[in-house]
């Protein structure tokens, strides 16, 4: 949890007004729920920011997950809408993609190779991996599944595979319990494959289409599976 202190440590004693963002897979709902026992953990008193903050804000804390300069538009109008709102504003741990505009008080990123559009970033992991694992079930395991991403992210297409699991579960709580009926597993799914160390299977992080999974395993998983 220490690698985490440098993101929530400064939000103690403050009021934080918590967005979420496009929300559309487990694996964001996942980087959600993380944050909020984070947020927990660290002891620092937030909400959920819906049209408006709350009066007594003084920070708004904008979803990990996405990419900064995205090709994802809906995450950038999101941002946009909460810098309207005037409070200093701190991005959760991310990539990035191309530079956007702020002004942000802190940018964390979750690669060095994001670095290069945000050179002010400060390198942290992707919240996931502070996600409190649920207690699984001992069950019988399959020997081993290939899952592919088939999205614009992916690189591996028209490869015969096991499906994608984000299509499967509908909480953080279903994908690890997924991933713990593998003894191995590979895929190109960073929080699918995030999932399965939790569930202590073996894993292989294959590409994606950018720098985000590469970056990753170089900065944070080479030594976890």
């Amino acid at each position: 949890r220490s690698h985490f202190g440098p993101i929530f440590g400064p939000l103690q004693g403050k009021r934080v007004a918590l967005v979420d963002g496009v929300g559309k897979n487990v694996g964001d709902r996942m980087i959600y729920a993380a944050t909020r026992q984070l947020l927990d953990e660290f002891e620092i008193e937030w909400t959920v920011l819906r049209r408006r903050p709350p009066p007594d804000a003084e920070i708004v804390l904008l979803f990990g997950g996405g990419n900064l300069g995205s090709r994802y538009r809906r995450e950038v109008r999101i941002r946009r809408a909460a810098m309207e709102l005037g409070l200093p504003a701190i991005v959760l741990t991310q990539s990035c993609m191309g530079p956007e505009r702020g002004p942000f008080l802190r940018v964390f990123v979750r690669e060095h190779l994001s670095l290069r559009f945000f050179p002010e970033a400060q390198l942290a992991p992707d919240l996931a991996l502070g996600f409190e694992v649920p207690t699984l079930a001992k069950s019988p395991r399959q020997v081993s599944g290939l899952f592919l991403r088939d999205d614009s992210e992916a690189i591996f297409r028209n490869v015969p595979n096991d499906g994608n699991p984000t299509k499967l579960c509908r909480t953080p709580q279903e994908y690890v319990a997924f991933a713990a009926a593998y003894e191995r597993i590979r895929t190109d799914i960073l929080h699918f494959a995030i999932s399965g160390l939790m569930a202590g299977c073996q894993v292989t992080l294959l590409p994606n289409s950018y720098h985000k999974n590469r970056g990753m395993w170089e900065c944070w998983l080479r030594d976890l599976g």
